[in-house]
């Protein structure tokens, strides 16, 4: 797929590349990750960002590969949580004018629960450092050495992170296609 595609940013997905150490905070790579990192990722510049779970919690690490790139590497997996993670999820922004990604851990399930069944484990937002992270990436050099042509589109003003973490107990989350990073 990336030779078929050499001019598309990369974000690889899969079920187990970083873990959590015991802090329950950090990342800790795990040989199958650093096998991924030696035999696909650090030679990949497409490859800016991965996404795993299996590990539970969250965690954020960022590598730089051969090319002098960092490669933003993520793990969250809430399963494990009150009422089997309690609907919690990843949602990921890319903001192409602000130059940044946000990741942020809520439950659009606890927002819609009736407030008189909610108790203390019943979270919408999820605000520790390693659930809440922004990335700070200027994405047209970052994407230069595979894509030069790279240009943002024109912001369109709306914060989705916002408007899905902020929108009224009975609204609901929509998702939106990654592929206007191209």
């Amino acid at each position: 797929m990336l030779r078929d595609h050499p001019t598309l940013p990369v974000i690889l997905v899969n079920h187990q590349l970083i873990a959590i150490a015991n802090d329950g905070v950090s990342p800790l790579e795990v040989d199958y990750g650093l096998t991924l990192w030696d035999t696909l990722i650090k030679d990949n510049d497409q490859i800016f960002m991965t996404v795993n779970g299996h590990h539970h919690g969250a965690a954020h690490l960022s590598k730089i590969n051969k090319f002098g790139n960092a490669v933003e590497e993520m793990v969250a997996d809430y399963q494990m949580a009150y009422q089997g993670g309690n609907g919690l999820m990843r949602f990921y922004e890319f903001d192409l004018s602000a130059n940044q990604i946000r990741a942020i851990s809520f439950s659009p399930w606890v927002k819609q629960k009736p407030s008189a069944t909610l108790n203390e484990f019943d979270q919408v937002m999820l605000n520790a450092a390693n659930n809440a992270v922004v990335i700070n990436i200027d994405f047209a050099k970052r994407f230069t050495r595979f894509a030069p042509t790279f240009k943002a589109a024109a912001p369109s003003g709306t914060s989705l992170t916002a408007a899905a973490t902020t929108a009224n107990r009975t609204s609901t989350v929509v998702a939106f296609p990654l592929n206007k990073l191209c």
